[in-house]
């Protein structure tokens, strides 16, 4: 994919690894146990492509999503030499936030940068949904957990929206 001519390789980058931070700090928000953490796992993966085609004119979004997309999927490593704490991967993910954030407001029409924050939150909101918290073998507990909550809210504010956008993320 070549990259669009108003952003420099770095902050295309940015861009481009934002949905990962995002649905990686929704992940460590609150354990969903095995089986929960492949279920959002998956969804993080996935989420992107999936809520690109309701932006189907985005061209931020659809050029971010035909880059993800690995040529061979058995490219694809999950695999990590390091075993960083929730706290870090979410610092790491705000920070990243506010850099698009920045990137967003510098480059891209206000159309494109809110359906582009839009769809970061929603791909959070997707990964938050696919597996319960607190229960047990999967019977019980939350589909979204507080601590859920509490960073998405974080991760709309890295993003220059309102925290209160989060509520209406589940609303059709």
């Amino acid at each position: 994919m070549t990259i669009p001519d108003n952003y420099t390789p770095q902050e295309w980058d940015k861009l481009s690894d934002a949905p990962l931070y995002v649905g990686g700090a929704v992940m460590v928000a609150a354990r969903s146990g095995f089986f929960g953490t492949l279920r959002e796992g998956f969804s993080m993966v996935c989420s992107p492509g999936d809520l690109a085609k309701q932006f189907p004119h985005n061209a931020l979004i659809q050029g971010v999503v035909k880059e993800a997309a690995p040529e061979d999927p058995s490219a694809t490593s999950f695999a990590s030499d390091r075993d960083p704490q929730p706290e870090v991967i979410q610092a790491e993910a705000l920070a990243c936030c506010r850099t698009v954030a920045d990137i967003l407001a510098r480059k891209a029409s206000p159309t494109e940068a809110n359906e582009y924050r839009t769809w970061l939150l929603q791909i959070g909101w997707r990964v938050a949904n696919a597996a319960r918290e607190g229960g047990r073998f999967g019977l019980g507990g939350q589909r979204v957990s507080e601590a859920e909550l509490a960073i998405l809210r974080d991760i709309a504010e890295a993003l220059g929206l309102p925290r209160s956008v989060v509520e209406t993320l589940g609303q059709p």
